[in-house]
């Protein structure tokens, strides 16, 4: 699967259970599949409460890789965009190497899609921003949030 030439792999996430402030997914498909190790079979998401320096951010995205999640790692901040239901952030490897997610929340479906773009990730705000906007999200995205 490409945008704008860059290649990245699609991973959607059923909707497992939902608390007060986190919802937990599960992996039911990697689109190409030969890529399912760049994430982990469970993730969830939890409201930001703003006990850190980061700014803009109201969720956080986690992946189940440890035995508790409480033990593992928080991959990146999401910040909001204009477009209904769909948050940007990054994961940074070992060597520092940035990846762009561009994650898509379907609450009405209990569904979450991640895109994930390996050792891609735009360096100024305009660049992503615009990168976004040409994305062909998995459902729909021409309903623009007000805010």
């Amino acid at each position: 699967m490409q945008t704008n030439g860059i290649y990245f792999t699609r991973f959607i996430y059923q909707l497992d259970n939902v608390k007060e402030t986190v919802s937990k997914y599960y992996l039911t498909s990697t689109e190409p599949m030969e890529n399912n190790y760049l994430f982990t079979e469970w993730v969830q998401i939890e409201r930001n409460f703003g006990k850190n320096n980061c700014t803009d951010i109201d969720f956080w995205l986690r992946k189940r890789d440890k035995p508790n999640w409480s033990d593992s790692d928080l991959v990146t901040g999401l910040r909001e965009t204009t477009l209904k239901g769909v948050y940007y952030g990054d994961e940074v490897n070992s060597k520092g190497r940035k990846s762009l997610l561009l994650v898509q929340v379907c609450a009405d479906l209990g569904i979450l899609v991640i895109d994930y773009f390996k050792n891609f990730n735009p360096y100024s705000l305009k660049d992503k921003l615009k990168f976004i906007y040409l994305h062909q999200f998995e459902y729909p995205t021409n309903e623009v949030k007000i805010r």
